[in-house]
């Protein structure tokens, strides 16, 4: 197809959105969803062509001192969304012009047409070790309600804190309608530093919405490309728990096929810590296997570094002789004789000062004064090449089927004090998400896990290029775990959420215990010495529950009671499935002093019938009618236990 020339209107989202999809999208105003300086001046005052692509559109610019600008925009009418990225290169042989202000969306929204818009965010994925937990807390905030912004603009300011993209808040938002009536979701796709300014500006009842990524204000080098954030908006009708399930679906769409649909997994490192050597892990298998679970995962440990110090040898990327005289192959042996398959962890992104990789690579790294830790900078050519090396080897030699990267240091200050005007920031990210894809295509039978000290790092751009991610390092707390997952669950994938559950401080766990994986894969990272006959068999009778409910994780997921900061209370999921109109409730009560609570579940035809089943006394089951369900059904239980029902649809029941 011929370009055509396009101005500045091709940047407009009614150009791609059907915006009566939700009562918002009237009163989105006609701008750029996007934009970018340069020099003086901007993308979106560029002449821009348009040319048609297989389901997108992509938008060129040129500007005068050789650097090119793509934008693709990709529509997706069956969920009312659109994803757009951004891409430079500089085609010179001389730097570029000043590129800053990198603001990859901007979305005006008329408060005349819809005022007191109601803004949803969620704190970030760090862990804590006190109830209630910060992590993933859900939070709704109005710029000057029924008025008009006075003496200032009324602002809200979220973004990261050390530069991991979810650290201190979700790059995840929600705005909806004052009466819940509908609204809009955006999703980042950024796995670096970013900051989302929500402004009301002065004298009018407007909303506007700008992320921007920081630092960038830089001059491209010849030859340089750098993709820049992924942008995905969706409109939509109905409450916000409508709005959270269709970013949860939009989500899903994008993540990677599962090499295998069964991630039940042991890790080591909440059994083990790093202590790990041929004989303990040889033991491990022993004590693990035959118990249903699909992989044994090697955690920290398995390279020099000196014993519950594994930080101070990340960067000594080989297996430890003295820990491993026969290599790690016979432990990978071992775990495939087994019926198991093995997985192991690394954190590539870090280098301790003393290791081998910071003395033999110092070009390799990005340091701050006073740390001991520097930043591996994955911009290099240099350092992809040999991690694709290393990678390559481990796979191939220890049969692995997953790879556990991790990323436990902010690499903001790093980016600062390199003082390249972001170079190295964007490099970074562009080079990260370049390894992850080229980890799926070479080893297509590898599942792929992305972690950050937990959920730092949980954008969509990494969702979309890793099979399984992290929740949170708060694994042994089941009050705090099922909280955070809870929350995870109303607006993440469910069954991309991984959690290794191992509550030491306990030698037997309950069904109030083992429930909170509902939220997540099933992993476990119990001591060995507690596996004792009780537990194997609680492991595996909850393997065996999580397995059977594993199709309603890839459905809708409902909270069905607040999120209180009382730990004493009721705490109740929905996931719903729906196609077949079935699906799960997973009940906590706590140590509430209310007997019963009332449960008004969602998605629920109230003119048809439901087989209700007690999954922990597969005798205890009844039929209710669905406006039952609706308006209210009761559950009681004993203090600190808990439940798991499926409902089903059925019909010629009469109501018992």
């Amino acid at each position: 197809m011929a370009d055509t020339p396009q101005n500045q209107a091709a940047l407009a989202l009614q150009m791609y959105l059907d915006t009566s999809a939700s009562p918002l999208g009237s009163a989105l105003q006609r701008a750029p969803m996007m934009n970018i300086g340069i020099d003086e001046g901007e993308l979106a005052t560029l002449p821009l062509v348009s040319e048609a692509l297989t389901g997108s559109q992509r938008l060129r610019a040129t500007h005068a001192q050789d650097l090119a600008l793509t934008v693709d925009v990709e529509p997706d009418p069956a969920r009312h969304a659109l994803v757009w990225q951004m891409q430079m290169a500089q085609t010179g042989e001389q730097p570029g012009p000043r590129v800053h202000n990198f603001r990859p969306l901007h979305i005006a929204l008329d408060g005349s047409l819809a005022p007191d818009l109601v803004i949803h965010t969620w704190r970030g994925g760090a862990q804590q070790s006190f109830f209630p937990p910060d992590a993933i807390t859900p939070e709704r905030h109005v710029l000057y309600p029924r008025t008009t912004a006075f003496y200032q603009d009324g602002t809200f300011t979220i973004g990261t804190h050390g530069g991991r993209s979810s650290d201190q808040y979700m790059p995840y938002m929600l705005i909806t309608t004052a009466d819940d009536s509908g609204g809009l979701w955006v999703a980042l796709g950024w796995s670096g530093n970013w900051q989302a300014r929500f402004v009301k500006p002065r004298g009018t009842s407007d909303l506007h919405l700008t992320i921007q990524i920081e630092p960038c204000d830089l001059r491209l080098p010849s030859g340089t490309t750098l993709q820049g954030p992924a942008m995905a908006l969706g409109l939509y009708e109905g409450d916000a728990a409508v709005g959270y399930n269709a970013l949860r679906s939009w989500l899903r769409s994008h993540m990677p096929a599962l090499p295998s649909s069964d991630l039940s997994h042991f890790n080591t490192w909440t059994a083990m810590d790093a202590n790990v050597d041929e004989t303990r892990l040889l033991d491990a298998v022993e004590q693990v296997a035959g118990n249903g679970l699909h992989y044994f995962m090697l955690d920290a440990g398995w390279y020099p570094s000196p014993p519950n110090d594994f930080y101070s040898g990340v960067g000594n990327w080989r297996v430890d002789e003295t820990k491993f005289p026969r290599g790690l192959e016979v432990v990978a042996e071992r775990v495939r004789q087994r019926g198991m398959e093995m997985g192991l962890w690394f954190e590539p992104e870090r280098a301790y000062h003393t290791t081998e990789l910071a003395t033999q690579h110092p070009e390799w790294l990005l340091r701050v004064p006073g740390r001991e830790h520097a930043l591996v900078n994955f911009a290099l050519p240099d350092v992809r090449a040999y991690f694709r090396t290393f990678i390559a080897d481990l796979v191939q030699r220890l049969g692995l089927r997953w790879l556990k990267w991790d990323f436990n240091i902010d690499p903001l200050p790093y980016w600062q004090q390199a003082n390249d005007g972001g170079l190295a920031h964007l490099g970074h990210i562009n080079g990260l998400w370049e390894t992850f894809d080229w980890l799926r295509s070479t080893f297509p039978e590898l599942t792929i896990e992305n972690c950050a000290s937990g959920g730092n790092r949980l954008d969509w751009a990494l969702f979309s290029r890793a099979h399984v991610n992290f929740a949170n390092d708060q694994y042994t707390n089941p009050d705090c775990i099922r909280r955070i997952l809870g929350r995870m669950g109303t607006f993440l994938p469910t069954e991309r959420l991984n959690m290794i559950y191992g509550p030491f401080q306990r030698r037997e766990y309950d069904d109030a215990a083992w429930q909170v994986l509902e939220g997540s894969s099933f992993g476990v990272s119990e001591p060995i010495d507690n596996w004792t006959g009780q537990f194997r068999t609680s492991l595996r009778h909850h393997l065996a529950l999580h397995r059977a409910t594993d199709a309603y994780r890839s459905g809708h997921f409902y909270q069905l009671t607040p999120d209180t900061d009382d730990l004493c209370a009721w705490e109740g999921w929905q996931l719903h499935d729906p196609e077949t109109g079935s699906g799960v409730l997973a009940l906590w009560r706590s140590a509430s002093p209310e007997e019963q609570v009332s449960l008004h579940v969602r998605e629920i035809d109230e003119t048809r019938s439901y087989r209700i089943t007690d999954l922990y006394h597969q005798s205890g089951s009844q039929t209710v009618r669905g406006q039952q369900l609706i308006h209210g059904l009761t559950v009681g239980l004993a203090r600190d236990a808990a439940t798991l029902w499926t409902y089903h649809l059925v019909d010629g029941e009469e109501n018992q």
